[in-house]
């Protein structure tokens, strides 16, 4: 990283790991960790696409929480009936990484996935996506990055129930955000009782311990990182793509008989319509088929 705010990039070129992702989202220990070298003839193009990326001065960030009439735009990639994309500037200031450098401001798209709720989808390489659920009356949080004006529209669904942590990684702002709305925070659920939900055990190691949830009423999938649709998971043409830490064993046991009608992840846009499903499948079909040319696009997707 850089000590400049660069708006909408990520000044991040790592190997795709199984860091966690804490405090704002942001990769845990990145200030401490030992990472080799990068061979000499690559630094210095490092350096100047840093250089050229932070040189041109951040736009000034509003912190209104609203956002301008220019910023609402229909979607026109697998939309519900009625989704929406709100593009809003993160109002929160810029915060500091572990040896206390100051980190970049970055946007936030606001999705309207219809009746059921709305995800929010960081503006970076990594696609970072928080989703707020309702049956209207309670809204359910899943791994929340804590950004005001997604909180906020999050909170006019109904009454905040429960912040779901579904990969064990995904601390985020999930602790935060429970503590500041006077809620229990649920890590790695299994028993759902009062809740629409439906628990999946879909990776349980040593290294990895993963839930997904199914809302059978609303065919609703929620699946935090084995499934994704970032360019980190080299998405196939329906737009998802499988982890590529599960491409040798797709988690096809444990996902592969539903049929949603909404797919969301924990890494890019949400998936809605009869997509939803043909994505699921589609991921799974291409899982080993794809992972050499997954393996080659790795270095690029943090781009």
């Amino acid at each position: 990283m850089v000590d400049h705010p660069c708006r909408g990039r990520t000044i991040l070129i790592l190997p795709f790991t199984l860091w966690p992702e804490t405090s704002s989202g942001r990769l845990v220990g990145i200030s401490s960790l030992h990472l080799p070298p990068l061979p000499a003839s690559s630094t210095g193009a490092l350096s100047d696409g840093l250089a050229a990326a932070c040189r041109a001065p951040a736009p000034p960030a509003s912190r209104k929480s609203a956002a301008s009439p220019m910023a609402v735009a229909r979607m026109t990639l697998n939309p519900a009936p009625d989704a929406l994309i709100t593009d809003t500037l993160n109002p929160a200031e810029a915060g500091r990484s572990g040896d206390n450098r100051r980190l970049r401001c970055v946007s936030v798209r606001i999705i309207e996935n219809g009746e059921i709720g709305i995800s929010w989808v960081m503006d970076e390489p990594m696609a970072r996506t928080s989703h707020a659920l309702t049956d209207g009356e309670k809204v359910w949080l899943i791994d929340p990055v804590d950004d005001e004006a997604a909180i906020e529209r999050a909170l006019t669904l109904g009454k905040p129930a429960v912040v779901f942590q579904l990969l064990d990684r995904h601390n985020r702002d999930c602790q935060e955000v429970a503590d500041r709305l006077g809620i229990d925070l649920v890590a790695l659920p299994l028993e759902l009782r009062g809740t629409p939900f439906e628990a999946i055990e879909v990776v349980d190691n040593r290294v990895w311990k993963e839930r997904a949830l199914w809302w059978k009423k609303t065919r609703t999938l929620v699946v935090a990182e084995a499934i994704g649709a970032s360019k980190m998971f080299n998405p196939g043409p329906a737009g998802a793509g499988v982890h590529i830490g599960l491409r040798a064993r797709p988690p096809r046991s444990q996902l592969g008989t539903y049929n949603p009608q909404h797919l969301l992840m924990g890494h890019g846009n949400p998936i809605n319509g009869v997509q939803a499903t043909v994505a699921l499948h589609e991921a799974m079909d291409r899982a080993r088929r794809d992972l050499p040319g997954t393996i080659l696009k790795i270095p690029f997707a943090f781009r």
